[in-house]
């Protein structure tokens, strides 16, 4: 173990095993979930915001736009980016 997680509280107590069998580990990434979910049900409500209704069509392609931005401006593959957004939808298609 990365000898900087040996002193997070808790850590050795988080049930790894139980949450890979109840699959809230394990599964495909968010991105993946969200595109083939934008494939399989376009307008499947993905996001509540203030009254707003985002399906998952509207959400893969914000988020594609805002990739596209983030490669146009010189970021690649592994850099890491740090985000300040309050809880809108703009944040869950930034994520």
């Amino acid at each position: 173990m990365d000898p900087r997680l040996t002193n997070l509280d808790g850590l050795a107590l988080r049930p790894g095993r139980l949450w890979h069998e109840r699959g809230w580990w394990g599964r495909a990434p968010l991105w993946e979930r969200v595109r083939e979910t934008a494939l399989q049900s376009p307008k499947k409500a993905a996001v509540l915001d203030s009254g707003r209704v985002i399906s998952y069509q509207s959400l893969w392609g914000t988020a594609c736009k805002i990739a596209n931005a983030m490669r146009a401006h010189g970021l690649e593959k592994r850099d890491v980016v740090l985000v300040q957004l309050p809880n809108w939808h703009e944040f869950v298609a930034l994520a």
